[in-house]
């Protein structure tokens, strides 16, 4: 708006100029070297010449010092203003209109006149000179606020997350310069030199209680913030971070001013009485220490070694090896050196492999557990759980002896055949899930035709398997129907590449994946949806099954 104005004004000025030189009535004659008037009786006078004669006003423009119509200010700023953070700033005027609030300097005021969220900031100690006033209180800003002499005092840690850390630690109970230690390399600073003691003793090898003892009551400090020490010493601790405490010290809790403790299995006379490992309370009936090997009760510390493992068959006690050593120091074959990936290596026990609970012998059962490295699925023998066998009703795995329980209905077996399972079963390769880990395992399964052929406890489907050993058969076999908002009935179309997916309640979807949902069957008979029909085709199955021959309905 304001450049319009102006605009017009100009536009206005050069029209004027031009009348003026379009000679008659431009209120004064033209020069021509003459004194008198020799255009005729202009109205007005003779042009009395350059020296003599009035010059027209001039126009006003943006910086002649003079606030115009039209301009909110000139060169010079207006005035005071209020800026975002509530300080005082200056107006800033360009091109005679006010710009906005130009912000002012820090000043030793307890403000922030810059708006930086940052109050007195670069104004080193202003409010302990210059008739600056301390401050009441102190702030994480590397200055003496308060000026008690002291910088940032009680405000632990700040400079670590709003400052820059500092190039040098002070005795202030603070991690100056922000490497996690609080005042360190500075021997006992606050037992002397006015500090004061700390409530609780650090891992920091500083008596920071100043009780005249170091890191004491802190178990294994120095194995995980200092370094190791050379040599053990008698304190209940793991002072060399070898894993053991106290080690080679016969009976040190007994003397040089040891605490007996209650008697465990660990081969140390624990409770000072002159005998080790002796019948005690720790460790429950069996109450006698144990040997490497015998079976243990991990709930107890009954073991020598203190090192009790296993699994839901059964525990033992072991000790530890080193799988990096060139020798384990394992029995083998009955051990091997078990890298275990939750903490030390151990001696693992053997099991001897099956793939029937006839390669097993007595009180010994096939079934399925995981290999040492997590990954894969093994089957081995291992000593009866005491549960039910094939066919008996189960809930849980527990409730098997060989700890599997299909779909919490029947206790199953490893088989390798069908002649493994006898009779009402077939051996079928079923997804077995183990300890995160899913693979096909042959196991004793109820053959079926259709679903009316299934009809224990939730196996109410007959759905698409395949009866082992290899070259593989295709079998339907009793299992749960599968239910979801991804999986839809005989008969509806079916995706199984889709986004999402759609799946089949009886696991077979036509058309290699993407045609309509079908399942098993032996006759007509067994399709239940009016003109389909049983016919020969083929059913794909992941590794290492592959694609097997099944008879499924087909739609007309």
């Amino acid at each position: 708006m304001h450049d319009v104005s102006r605009m017009t004004r100009v536009l206005t000025v050069l029209c004027v100029a031009l009348l003026l030189d379009a000679g008659c009535g431009n209120g004064f004659v033209a020069r021509d070297g003459h004194s008198s008037d020799t255009e005729g009786d202009d109205g007005g006078s003779a042009d009395a010449g350059t020296d003599g004669e009035d010059a027209p006003p001039a126009e006003p423009y943006c910086g002649d010092g003079t606030v115009d119509d039209g301009e909110e200010c000139d060169d010079a700023a207006p005035g005071d203003c209020t800026t975002e953070c509530g300080s005082t700033g200056i107006e800033d005027c360009v091109d005679c209109e006010v710009q906005g609030c130009l912000l002012p300097d820090e000043s030793c005021n307890e403000e922030d006149d810059d708006c930086d969220d940052v109050i007195d900031e670069d104004l080193t100690d202003c409010r302990c000179t210059d008739g600056g006033e301390p401050w009441d209180h102190e702030e994480c800003n590397d200055i003496d606020d308060d000026c008690n002499g002291e910088v940032d005092d009680g405000l632990e840690d700040c400079r670590c997350t709003d400052e820059e850390p500092w190039d040098h630690e002070e005795c202030n109970d603070i991690d100056d310069d922000c490497d996690g230690e609080v005042d360190e390399g500075l021997t006992d600073c606050q037992c002397t030199d006015g500090g004061e003691p700390l409530d609780d003793e650090l891992c920091n090898d500083i008596d920071d209680d100043c009780d005249g003892e170091v890191d004491e009551g802190l178990t294994d400090c120095r194995c995980t913030h200092d370094d190791p020490l050379t040599d053990e010493l008698c304190n209940r601790v793991d002072d060399d971070c070898d894993g053991e405490v106290d080690e080679g010290l016969t009976d040190c809790q007994c003397t040089d001013g040891g605490l007996p403790t209650a008697e465990v299995c660990d081969r140390v006379d624990n409770d000072c009485d002159e005998q080790i490992d002796e019948e005690n309370t720790r460790t429950s009936p069996p109450s006698d220490c144990l040997d490497f090997g015998e079976t243990c009760n991990p709930v107890w510390q009954q073991c020598k070694s203190e090192l009790c493992v296993g699994d839901d068959f059964e525990h033992y006690c072991t000790e530890l090896c080193d799988t990096t050593a060139p020798d384990p120091p394992c029995t083998a074959p009955d051990y091997r050196c078990y890298d275990d990936p939750s903490g030390d290596d151990y001696c693992k026990r053997n099991y001897p492999s099956c793939t029937r609970e006839s390669d097993c012998g007595s009180g010994e059962t096939c079934t399925v557990q995981l290999t040492d490295s997590g990954t894969n699925l093994a089957t081995e023998c291992r000593p009866e759980l005491g549960g039910g066998t094939l066919s008996d009703t189960c809930a849980s795995d527990g409730d098997c002896t060989n700890d599997i329980c299909y779909r919490g209905t029947f206790c199953t077996e490893v088989c390798n055949e069908t002649s493994d399972c006898g009779s009402g079963f077939a051996c079928v390769m079923i997804n077995h899930y183990e300890g995160g880990v899913r693979e096909y395992i042959p196991q004793c399964m109820r053959p079926c035709g259709d679903d009316t052929d299934c009809t224990v406890g939730t196996l109410t489907a007959c759905q698409p398997g395949a009866e082992s050993p290899s070259p593989f058969v295709g079998i339907g076999f009793c299992s749960i129907l599968y239910t979801g908002t991804d999986r839809v009935a005989t008969g509806v179309d079916c995706d199984h590449f889709g986004s999402p997916p759609i799946w089949c309640e009886h696991a077979i979807c036509s058309d290699s994946g993407s045609g309509v949902c079908t399942e098993v069957c032996i006759d007509d008979g067994d399709c239940g949806i009016s003109g389909w029909t049983c016919m020969d085709s083929s059913v794909t199955f992941g590794a290492p099954i592959g694609s097997v021959a099944m008879r499924v309905c087909d739609p007309p």
